[in-house]
């Protein structure tokens, strides 16, 4: 993963590359002002919380992540292309993108159960805050969608 500021010149906008886990890197030179850092610093813990990355998706889930037992039938495996690695890693990113998105609803919506409410990570400053009620929900029975 990698944090990226598109308002500093080029040569310094973005961290090193890293593993999620990796904290070595002191992200907060990207941000200059209080705001950003709170921002920066809540954006991670929303990740901390509920992103699922490339690799957690085989990790947790297993066997059943992989495409290509679609083509199992009676314990019996057809041919698979030459690039069914590549699909597989495609498939994991998009889980992980799916993933990332889910994060960050899951924050603005809150615990699903009253039990989780406990657990929650509140937004403490107003920019956390601002980031969770500006987000937009579309529910499935959502008559129209909001101007």
């Amino acid at each position: 993963m990698q944090f990226c500021n598109p308002n500093l010149p080029e040569a310094t906008r973005c961290e090193p590359l890293r593993g999620f886990m990796d904290t070595s890197y002191p992200t907060s030179e990207l941000w200059h002002s209080e705001a950003q850092q709170n921002t920066a610093a809540w954006t991670i813990k929303v990740l901390e919380q509920g992103f699922y990355s490339i690799s957690s998706t085989p990790e947790y889930i297993g066997v059943t992540t992989l495409t290509a037992r679609y083509g199992l039938v009676y314990g019996l495996q057809g041919p698979i292309p030459d690039n069914q690695w590549q699909l597989e890693a495609e498939h994991f990113v998009g889980a992980s993108m799916a993933s990332l998105q889910g994060a960050f609803v899951s924050a603005a919506n809150g615990p699903p159960t009253q039990q989780l409410k406990e657990f929650q990570y509140r937004p403490n400053d107003t920019q956390a805050n601002t980031m969770c009620t500006n987000q937009v929900r579309i529910s499935p029975h959502s008559p129209t969608l909001p101007s």
